[in-house]
């Protein structure tokens, strides 16, 4: 049980609606919360790395090999709390009756499961643009604007910090 909750992405479409309509509307405190997170951890780890300058080798190495680990996990942080905001927007549409169904039109006929909307969520993430999904509502272009430069904004940062290393690495 414990562990279908915790890989709850890994269900049918069906469950994913269920589980998307019965949670309340998730808080926008807790969902700033969230992002905050992943954006201070990359402040946090510009904060390790210049400090590590004047260490020996082995431990920058480490330093550095740590804040891989941590930006990769920031951002992966970042397009799944996306991906969970998509899949509960969409579905609470839907259970609405909108017009515009639940506001992403997924290729195929099979209705989205999370893999869906984590799919989405990444290549938002990667790419700061939609790919083979149509966005057909107003909160939801909202939303993806707002995840777009939300990823604009990470990579960039993580892109300056990479430049810093390797600056201070010459």
């Amino acid at each position: 049980m414990y562990l279908q909750r915790l890989f709850c992405f890994l269900t049918n479409a069906e469950s994913t609606r269920s589980r998307a309509q019965s949670q309340d509307q998730p808080s926008v405190i807790w969902f700033s919360l969230l992002l905050l997170s992943a954006f201070a951890s990359v402040a946090a780890i510009a904060m390790l790395l210049s400090n590590s300058r004047d260490m020996a080798l082995m431990t920058r190495v480490g330093h550095v090999l740590v804040s891989l680990l941590a930006l990769m996990s920031s951002w992966l942080l970042m397009q799944c709390i996306f991906a969970f905001r998509y899949a509960h927007l969409y579905y609470q549409t839907e259970l609405k009756g909108h017009p515009a169904g639940g506001g992403l039109q997924f290729p195929g006929v099979l209705p989205p499961d999370y893999f869906d909307f984590l799919y989405y969520a990444h290549v938002v993430g990667m790419t700061s643009q939609v790919s083979d999904v149509v966005v057909t509502s107003r909160p939801m272009r909202h939303l993806t604007l707002l995840h777009s430069l939300a990823a604009f904004a990470f990579n960039m940062m993580v892109l300056a910090l990479s430049v810093n290393v390797m600056a201070g690495l010459l």
